[in-house]
């Protein structure tokens, strides 16, 4: 119902996509927010500020995408990949990293095993799979998250801070998944290879 603005239960019509990404007024005159005001936190009407991914951003932002090779277009997104649930979950509604996470074990898998065919295309699928296992691994992740600082750039709930979140393995690995996940939604397969390729010292 939302794409279209079809009525909502009592008659109040749902903002359809076009209105919340230009924030074309609703009914009663009050603007539906934007896209931008909704990720970058501006002001909404009546000057209430809406939550920012940039509050409390990490620093040296700039000094990452050295490490990593890749210059992102919207550090918000990168910022969104730094932010553990635990901190989200502390300042509401701030989106956490897993869904990035997500996407971005998807194509660290891809793309590891289409460098292990294109290196081997003869080889069975029980020799290669246990070499992307190996790569892909969560120790190995948390290894390359390491050699970027990730942990340092952790945006994480007290209690997270408190117990050595910084360093565990598993948050390290998920971390480092979603800062792939980042550079593949923006700059694709192609940024991907590049990123993964140096962190993996590929030839």
């Amino acid at each position: 119902m939302a794409v279209r603005g079809e009525p909502r239960a009592g008659g109040e019509p749902s903002p359809s996509v076009t209105e919340i990404v230009r924030g074309e007024p609703r009914a009663g005159g009050e603007p539906s927010p934007s896209v931008t005001e909704i990720v970058r936190g501006e002001p909404r009407a009546g000057g209430e500020p809406s939550p920012s991914m940039i509050d409390n951003a990490p620093a040296d932002l700039a000094e990452l995408e050295q490490r990593l090779g890749h210059r992102f277009a919207d550090r918000d997104v990168l910022i969104r990949a730094l932010t553990h649930a635990s901190y989200a979950n502390e300042h509401p509604p701030l989106a956490s990293q897993e869904g990035l996470a997500l996407v971005g074990d998807a194509a660290l898998g891809l793309v590891v095993a289409e460098y292990f065919f294109a290196g081997d295309p003869g080889a069975p699928v029980g020799v290669l799979t246990p070499r992307r296992a190996e790569l892909v691994s969560g120790a190995n992740l948390a290894r390359w998250a390491l050699t970027l600082d990730l942990g340092a750039r952790l945006r994480l709930g007290r209690g997270e801070d408190l117990t050595g979140g910084r360093t565990r393995e598993s948050i390290l690995a998920t971390t480092l998944e979603a800062v792939l996940g980042a550079i593949y939604l923006e700059g694709g397969v192609p940024a991907l290879r590049r990123v993964i390729a140096l962190l993996a010292a590929w030839q």
